[in-house]
């Protein structure tokens, strides 16, 4: 790579990165991924990290190994079934009835999700009478229920969870695996495409992890010649690889004569770090642009104070509108929007404006 080029795409990241996950591209010397001083134009397949180096070196070393999907194949087929595991704690059955409704409208006919909800959150017997309701051809609601931590291993337990109730409601059927939030809103149609077309959403390469404080698994995904990282908000992955994880994990807990209890105790959020790594460390089928690219499907602005938990009306319109930037109206930056589909953060409260105004979409 010429030393210019590599310095510009290294400014550009440094220009764009405020927060954990940046909005820039990976650049390639002569090559679909040319560097350009031009964002508008040259954005291409999504956000890379600021070390753009280890993002190449690791598509390298994965081609090496054979796990890059080979040239001109697509990840799935037009007709392929997505699934998305959505965990809910909300005591408010109207705001998750709501939510579901929000993913019906907005996904395909064909698009099922599970359901798992809090142990935390003691609902009346009315109440889960009235969730059992929801289950349909479409829905499923995982029996099993945990208690859910903000930070922790709960929450990718839970994912996991919803991904054995979809296997074992619908067989065979889930071709890939999708996560969603409580708080993360579909606002425009054709997440399915995109998962179909790329296959993982963010599969960020990381040379030190935060996960190395995760416990012995971390360090039993062996051989783990890569640490990975990716935004958990509309990550999604195929279901073969989930099942293949599964599996990785139960044998583990066996081996170590542990229960579950041993992942839900976990300390950090590594429901963004053991997914990614596994796929870079074991899967066979990852597309080149995955390896340091972001199509994660959720577009999250992130706020500081809980009076204004909510993404602005004006940034949704933008992605709505077919906008080719966000205009992050807080922190005065332009972020791309071509990955996007849903939005976090939303509201919780029905009757906050743009709770309300996500609401109206789907009607």
């Amino acid at each position: 790579m010429a030393l210019s080029v590599f310095q510009i795409a290294v400014s550009f990241a440094l220009l764009w990165c405020s927060f954990h996950v940046a909005a820039l591209s990976i650049w390639k010397p002569e090559s679909e991924l040319a560097a350009s001083n031009d964002l508008t134009d040259k954005f291409v397949d999504g956000i890379t990290e600021l070390d753009v180096q280890a993002q190449l070196d690791a598509r390298e070393m994965l081609r090496a190994k054979g796990q890059l999907l080979q040239s001109g194949r697509r990840p799935g087929s037009a007709n392929t079934t997505v699934c998305v595991s959505l965990p809910v704690f909300e005591m408010e059955p109207s705001y998750i009835e709501e939510l579901l409704n929000n993913f019906m409208f907005f996904t395909e006919p064909t698009t099922k999700v599970a359901l798992h909800f809090d142990a935390n959150t003691k609902y009346t017997e009315e109440t889960m009478t009235r969730f059992n309701g929801l289950a349909s051809d479409r829905v499923a609601l995982t029996r099993t229920r945990i208690p859910m931590r903000k930070f922790g291993g709960s929450i990718l337990y839970v994912h996991l969870l919803n991904s054995r109730t979809l296997e074992e409601t619908w067989p065979g059927v889930c071709k890939f695996f999708a996560m969603q939030a409580s708080n993360m809103w579909w606002v425009r149609k054709g997440m399915e495409a995109s998962i179909r077309k790329h296959g993982y959403a963010q599969l960020a390469v990381q040379p030190k992890s935060l996960a190395a404080n995760s416990g012995p698994f971390w360090h039993e995904l062996l051989p783990k010649a890569l640490n990975g990282w990716g935004q958990p908000e509309g990550a999604f992955f195929p279901m073969r690889m989930v099942r293949h994880f599964n599996k990785y994990a139960d044998a583990w807990l066996s081996r170590t004569h542990q229960t579950y209890q041993a992942i839900l105790d976990v300390k950090i959020d590594v429901e963004a770090f053991w997914l990614p790594t596994y796929a870079l460390n074991f899967a066979k089928d990852i597309p080149e642009k995955s390896v340091g690219g972001n199509f994660a499907l959720c577009y999250r602005h992130m706020v500081d104070s809980s009076k204004n938990d909510s993404v602005p009306i004006e940034e949704i319109k933008d992605l709505i509108a077919g906008e080719k930037f966000i205009h992050d109206t807080i922190d005065n930056k332009l972020i791309p929007a071509a990955p996007f589909y849903a939005v976090k953060r939303v509201n919780r409260d029905l009757n906050h404006p743009t709770t309300k105004f996500v609401v109206s979409l789907s009607y």
